[in-house]
């Protein structure tokens, strides 16, 4: 009997030490997930604040949030140079061109052409380039892409555009120039588009509608010749009264000297006839009465 008690005393105490140090495997295992759990998460923080710069290199760009790629996109970004057609008034029914070409500026600052100017804009990104028109019934007809690349300063990108104007009225163009991100609609930039506005004029008006407002200048121009012309005119004037003026002096002149040789030869004839003529004879032997016939002569006028 008292043999059975202790058997029995023995097990029980030998099953309790194993339900114990069950229990202490248990609770020390628990104890490692915890502490190991623990240092993982302290860890992962101080990477994420102390800025693991191999972090963001090594997530596939792919699965890399949308923001670091705007912000890398942005950070890309250089400062371009956009050359536009310059826009002037027109008349209704005609088709007015539009042109636009957007440098990376890498080669340099290029050569305006007449008709056209230029201003700073983004480059160095997926570009792209609208042209909006508004009032007249102005309608703008694009003739290419709208996004082209220049990703690199000695890149270039060109947009044409078509402009109808069907009947008169003020037209407002604006020409935006967007940076996007990759192949995507999300903007990177966009600066103030440029703006341009134009009067579509009646075609039947188009010439009174030129000459109204310059009507002073062309006033001005119409009496600067009127006045060359009245100068002209006296000084033609005068030119001819003078040569009319010599013309009657030299008549006056010519009839002096022919009336001085007339008389003249008046006077040689009367003075021929006062002589007396040859008889032959000496003078103290005249015939009776010839000295009363030359003295009649001589007195004659």
């Amino acid at each position: 009997m008292s043999t059975e008690k202790k058997s029995y005393s023995g097990s029980r105490t030998q099953a309790a030490y194993w339900i114990f140090a069950a229990v202490n495997l248990l609770l020390a295992g628990v104890a490692a997930g915890i502490t190991i759990g623990i240092k993982s998460e302290v860890t992962g923080c101080r990477s994420a604040l102390c800025g693991d710069s191999n972090r963001n290199n090594q997530i596939p760009a792919s699965d890399r949030p949308y923001e670091t790629e705007i912000i890398e996109g942005r950070d890309g970004l250089f400062e371009g140079l956009i050359v536009y057609t310059v826009l002037s008034d027109s008349k209704a029914g005609d088709s007015l061109g539009f042109e636009a070409t957007l440098y990376g500026g890498g080669g340099g600052k290029p050569v305006t052409p007449d008709g056209k100017d230029e201003k700073s804009a983004p480059s160095g990104a997926m570009m792209g380039a609208k042209l909006n028109c508004s009032g007249a019934s102005v309608k703008c007809v694009s003739n290419s892409s709208e996004k082209k690349p220049v990703l690199r300063s000695q890149d270039d990108a060109s947009w044409s555009w078509t402009i109808d104007t069907p009947k008169a009225g003020k037209a407002v163009i604006n020409l935006t120039v967007t940076a996007y991100l990759n192949d995507t609609d999300i903007v990177l930039e966009e600066p103030i588009p440029v703006r341009q506005e134009l009067e579509i004029h009646d075609a039947e008006n188009a010439f009174l509608r030129f000459v109204k407002p310059a009507w002073k200048e062309i006033v001005a121009l119409l009496t600067a010749f009127g006045g060359l012309g009245a100068v002209l005119a006296l000084w033609q004037y005068r030119r001819s009264d003078r040569g009319s003026g010599s013309s009657g002096d030299g008549d006056r002149a010519e009839r002096s000297n022919s009336g001085g040789a007339g008389n003249e030869s008046g006077n040689a004839t009367q003075s021929a006839r006062a002589q007396p003529e040859p008889t032959g004879r000496p003078p103290g032997d005249q015939p009776p009465g010839a000295a009363d016939a030359a003295g009649t002569g001589a007195g004659a006028p």
